[in-house]
Parts: C-alpha cells; sequence; structure tokens
C-alpha cells in the first residue's frame, strides 16, 4: 500500500489505477516528531489524513508502527469496513497524552496542596474517558474537584474517580485539579508519590502519569505552660509538655532562668523539671527551647512564677462589757 502525493516520474511510475496506491493525494502530515530517539522520528498522521485506515487489508499490517504503538486500530470510518492498518509508519489511535503537576513539592505536614491533571488528544477522539486517581497514604482530600471546559463530562465526587463519561476531540485539551492535605506526623524526606491514569473505549492500555513530593522538616513549637503562683519555700513544677512537632519527631527539652532570684532546677533538659520557690516574694521568669530530631530548634517559650507572701490571718478578739 502507498501514498504518495508526487505524481508522474516522481511517482515511481504507481498512478490512481493501482489499487495498492493513492498517487497525488496530500497526506497531510503532522511536524516531523521525535517518538523516542532513532528510528522513531515520524511525521504523524494528521486526524482529516486519507492515510487513516488506509490499507486495503492487513496481510503486510506490522503489529506496532515504528513508535511501537500497536496496529491496527480501528479509526471508525463512516465509509471503511472492518479494521484495517493506516498508510505507512504511523497508526493513528486513541493516545492522549496526561500529565500531572503540584504547586508546591516540598510541603509541610499538615499543608494543603493542589495537583492539576492535563489531557491533550491529538489523535482520534476520545469517548467514555475515565479519570482515576488512587491517592497514597499520607494524602487526604478535602475537595472539591474541579473540570475545564464544562461539558466535557462529569468531575467525581472523590478520588478514585475524578472525571467519567468525557469527550475528548482532537485539538482539545481538559484540566482537573484537587485539593490534598499532608498528613501530620510525617518525618522529613517522606516521599509521597501519587499517580493517575485516563482509560476510555478502545483504548488499548490506560495513559498513565505521577508526580512526587517530598515531605520538609518543620521546626517545633515550644510551650512552657501558663504563669504560676506559689508561696515562698513551695515546690514549682515547670511544664513543657505542651511543645510540638508536625513531623512526630522526638523533641530535646532546654530550660532556662532568665529573671528572679536564682533557683536551682531538678534538670533543665527534663520536661517536667521541679525547683523550690525563694523564700521571699519574687517574680521568676524561664524560656523553653526544644529541638528536633534533625537539629531544627524551636523560638523560645516564656513563662512566669509569682512568688507572694504568705496571708496571715489572726483571730478576731472580742471584748466582752
Amino acid at each position: 500500500d502507498n501514498l504518495i502525493q508526487d505524481t508522474g516520474d516522481n511517482a515511481c511510475g504507481l498512478d490512481s489505477q493501482n489499487i495498492y496506491a493513492l498517487v497525488g493525494v496530500d497526506p497531510k502530515l503532522g511536524p516531523l516528531t521525535d517518538f523516542g530517539g532513532p528510528g522513531r522520528q515520524l511525521f504523524p498522521l494528521l486526524i482529516d489524513s486519507p492515510a487513516i485506515d488506509g490499507s486495503r487489508d492487513n496481510v503486510n499490517c506490522t503489529l506496532t508502527d515504528q513508535r511501537g504503538a500497536p496496529r491496527p486500530v480501528d479509526a471508525d470510518l463512516p465509509y471503511k469496513e472492518g479494521v484495517m492498518c493506516d498508510y505507512g509508519t504511523y497508526e493513528i489511535g486513541y493516545n492522549p497524552t496526561l500529565s500531572k503537576q503540584v504547586d508546591n513539592p516540598t510541603p509541610l505536614p499538615g499543608q494543603t496542596i493542589t495537583f492539576t491533571l492535563i489531557v491533550a488528544n491529538t489523535e482520534l477522539t476520545v469517548t467514555n474517558g475515565l479519570i482515576s486517581d488512587t491517592l497514597p497514604a499520607g494524602l487526604n482530600f478535602v475537595g472539591p474537584i474541579t473540570l475545564e471546559p464544562a461539558g466535557v463530562g462529569n468531575a467525581g465526587a472523590a478520588p478514585p474517580t475524578l472525571a467519567s463519561g468525557l469527550t475528548i476531540s482532537n485539538g482539545q485539551r481538559i484540566t482537573v485539579t484537587f485539593p490534598v492535605t499532608v498528613s501530620y506526623g510525617l518525618a522529613a524526606g517522606t516521599l509521597l508519590t501519587n499517580s493517575v491514569a485516563i482509560s476510555g473505549t478502545r483504548f488499548p492500555t490506560p495513559v498513565q502519569a505521577a508526580v512526587a513530593i517530598t515531605v520538609s522538616n518543620a521546626p517545633p513549637a515550644a510551650d512552657a505552660g501558663p504563669p504560676q503562683t506559689a508561696n515562698p519555700g513551695d515546690p514549682v513544677t515547670l511544664d513543657g509538655s505542651g511543645s510540638s512537632d508536625l513531623n512526630g519527631d522526638a523533641l530535646t527539652y532546654q530550660w532556662t532562668q532568665t529573671g528572679g532570684p536564682a533557683v536551682s532546677l531538678s534538670d533543665a533538659t527534663a520536661v517536667k523539671p521541679v525547683f523550690t520557690a525563694p523564700g521571699g516574694p519574687a517574680v521568676l521568669t524561664f524560656t523553653l527551647t526544644v529541638t528536633d530530631s534533625v537539629g531544627a530548634v524551636s523560638t523560645p517559650a516564656v513563662t512566669a512564677v509569682n512568688v507572694t507572701n504568705y496571708t496571715v490571718y489572726l483571730p478576731l478578739a472580742v471584748r466582752g462589757p
């Protein structure tokens, strides 16, 4: 089978009377495109190319075209019966391209990020398209799912179905976006890969794409506890147990006295150190910093202890008559 745009001597002696040749016909090819290195640089067929389903029979039809794409593919032409190979080394098919992006590839635990999927179709019209996405553990859907442009199909309510009933014409591009949150407690450096696939009527195999995010480290947050009031000589316990780390890292503690008469802490690196209040009125201040397992240090947190005098109540003496 041959399709030759030239005529006469440039057509190798073939003419349109030859049942295995189309001569003097514009093949309607796209620009030279690299489909994967040497031997895969081809001129793709345009959607209205006469080469589509042009073969009279499939006797010499290879199982794949020069790119490795399967053939034959039925273009469902109204004037062509049966499934026939396209002329040449390129078999047009139902092959939309799919890409996936994320607005923040290095989020912190608890942050919201948004995925964007882009489907572009340069070949045969995709019908009954389905876009599916199963989120990995560590990513939590918050919605909604947005599908653009309107009228191409139905946006899903939640993963795994992002969109269904899609009709994507030649030259059309659709976009799907949806937000998720990153789980708390994920260690810094955790890699989360999110994959998506589109399938449809007559797809040989689903088209897939993926994007990865890496969880960043969040500095810990110190909490030195609320202000306290104590009497002279009382035991006082400072409390840093409200300190936290979004990544779930183990914390180390460092208490420092920054004001008032010096007191001795039972353990300046304990979560809840204890000291004895001084013997007279005073205001004692302390700071707490915490450090996570990768060395990130919190902003200091401050607390105060107000030491007051005892109040002595004397009995009321009543003088009789």
